[in-house]
């Protein structure tokens, strides 16, 4: 198994575990967006 395919496994499993009947109200986000303009680094939702 490559790395790739690895971190789609984990990915995939982590998601399932977290909405496991695919619920719309759920939001996952697949990429985490972060504001470097101050001195300590904040998430953006």
């Amino acid at each position: 198994m490559t790395r790739e395919q690895t971190t789609k496994f984990l990915s995939d499993l982590a998601e399932k575990h977290i909405n496991p009947h695919n619920d719309p109200r759920i939001y996952w986000a697949r990429e985490v967006t972060f504001d470097y303009a101050t001195t300590h680094a904040v998430t953006v939702d």
